[in-house]
């Protein structure tokens, strides 16, 4: 289930405008508003119930304009300056962060990203599953990954990324030997047993992104089992 923006995310926007769009093109929109101070901020987000939109076509167009209050005649410049690419102005409208012309999806998630802290949540991860991972070789983290390693069965590897910018783990499988025959025959086989999931090739093998923290666990099994 889809993780919508708190009301605390969606007060930060402050005075917004907002557009529905398939694209990422506002001019593409198929409805457009706007929202003042609220206690929720969430005007955007009624329209997936009100109306049955889809929260993946919000684009929040601008944020924060309550820094033009008692200037829209500032604000308007700023727009053209930014919209229009005039030959002649050498300096930018004013307060031009304020116009993100952005998914609020991704503004969302880059949002939650910075709230997390691997060096934190990997070693809980290890250790509530302290049994399950008891095999494994290395550990490394940095704030935003945090990499469970296996040591070598037959060259092969396989590694539980916990990643900031993804709600479910990273599982990377590799070969020290021949990365091109172990993605060529492990690859479509592992495809084959996960037909749901996207499987990518990497530089030393091939990854996927688990939809849940026990599926990564049973990739994890599943390996030193084969």
């Amino acid at each position: 289930m889809t993780k919508l923006p708190t009301s605390a995310f969606m007060r930060q926007l402050g005075k917004y405008v907002y557009c529905f769009t398939k694209t990422d093109n506002y001019k593409d929109a198929y409805y457009g508003g706007k929202s003042g101070f609220t206690a929720t901020g969430t005007r955007c987000l009624d329209h997936i119930k009100d109306k049955g939109y889809d929260y993946d076509d919000i684009m929040i167009i601008a944020r924060n304009l309550e820094t033009f209050d008692n200037r829209p005649e500032e604000l308007l410049e700023s727009w053209l300056i930014m919209t229009e690419d005039f030959d002649d102005n050498k300096k930018s409208g004013s307060h031009k962060e304020c116009f993100i012309m952005g998914k609020l999806s991704f503004l969302f998630s880059q949002h939650e990203a910075l709230q997390r802290n691997m060096l934190t949540e990997g070693p809980r991860y290890v250790l509530d599953n302290e049994d399950a991972l008891s095999n494994r070789n290395s550990v490394t983290g940095t704030k935003s990954s945090y990499k469970i390693g296996s040591s070598a069965i037959k060259s092969c590897y396989i590694n539980i990324e916990l990643n900031s910018t993804k709600e479910f783990p990273v599982v990377h499988f590799s070969n020290n030997k021949d990365v091109k025959e172990f993605q060529k025959i492990a690859q479509p086989a592992f495809a084959e047993e996960y037909p749901d999931l996207e499987v990518r090739k990497n530089t030393y093998g091939f990854e996927v992104d688990t939809e849940s923290f026990e599926q990564a666990l049973e990739m994890w099994d599943e390996f030193h089992r084969s």
